[in-house]
């Protein structure tokens, strides 16, 4: 009885220290059509907040955040839980982000499921001065440079069944994405913000440079010495996407393991990519 309580409370103080931690993962990343003005260029990514906090008024999260003097901040969805009850304490924090660095939003299946709840927030934020984009487009301009900053709010069905199952999901095409964001300017240089990783080869089909995603949640629980993430969102174990950076032909996508939910050997993520 005694070794089996020294076991599961070395269990239970590991789950608090890995769901208290909040760590900074920084990439360089190389792209030959990154515009010359561009190069540099550093982005800060956040996603899958969910219902959590960090300290009060997410100071903690901010306090890591300021010493790394992004150049702009991009939110991948999430960032309001379906079954969040204090969802305008999200406008705080996204008006502080502001006064660090330009604010980008793309939707996650929370807020899209959710979007009778979400939108009044969501509005709020644009109010502020946050660049919310829901299967749109900015243009993003540096010196005689641009860039294009794309939007990809996927339907729920997506994402689960009407009733709750995730089974037989329908893929995303590049033909959805060309619907719902529109046809890709080839001859800009495109980042594209999408929550689910799952379709990057589509994503790359359709013409995106740079890809920002979320989702995955790290695998909510990473296998110890090995690579692998355990469990998707779609209850699928050890999917091919959990975080870090993949490369598909002229395409990189940045899976970030969010900051919110349950998590074991897989601490909350800020991150921060340098463009080369």
């Amino acid at each position: 009885m005694v070794p089996f309580l020294i076991v599961a409370a070395i269990v239970i103080v590991t789950v608090i220290i890995e769901n208290s931690r909040l760590t900074v993962s920084k990439y360089r990343v190389t792209c030959r059509s990154l515009p010359r003005e561009f190069r540099g260029f550093r982005i800060l990514q956040l996603s899958d907040l969910h219902g959590r906090r960090f300290g009060k008024d997410h100071e903690k999260l901010l306090d890591k955040i300021r010493p790394l003097h992004p150049d702009i901040i991009f939110i991948t969805g999430d960032l309001i839980d379906r079954k969040e009850r204090r969802a305008n304490q999200k406008i705080e924090l996204v008006k502080k982000l502001l006064k660090i660095a330009p604010v980008y939003i793309s939707l996650g299946n929370h807020e899209v499921d959710s979007r009778s709840k979400a939108q009044p927030v969501l509005d709020e934020m644009a109010r502020m001065g946050a660049h919310v984009l829901i299967n749109g487009k900015e243009r993003l301009y540096r010196g005689y440079s641009e860039i294009d900053i794309y939007g990809l709010a996927l339907p729920s069905y997506f994402y689960r069944n009407d009733d709750g199952s995730y089974d037989n999901l329908p893929p995303v095409t590049r033909a959805e994405v060309e619907e719902l964001c529109g046809k890709n300017d080839e001859n800009v240089f495109s980042i594209l913000l999408a929550h689910s990783p799952i379709p990057f080869e589509e994503y790359e089909k359709w013409g995106a440079d740079l890809i920002f995603s979320g989702h995955m949640h790290g695998g909510i629980i990473r296998i110890p010495f090995t690579e692998k993430g355990l469990l998707s969102p779609e209850r699928v174990f050890f999917p091919q996407f959990t975080y870090g950076i993949y490369r598909k032909f002229g395409a990189y996508m940045i899976v970030s393991r969010g900051l919110g939910k349950f998590r074991l050997f897989n601490p909350a993520e800020i991150v921060l990519v340098s463009l080369k």
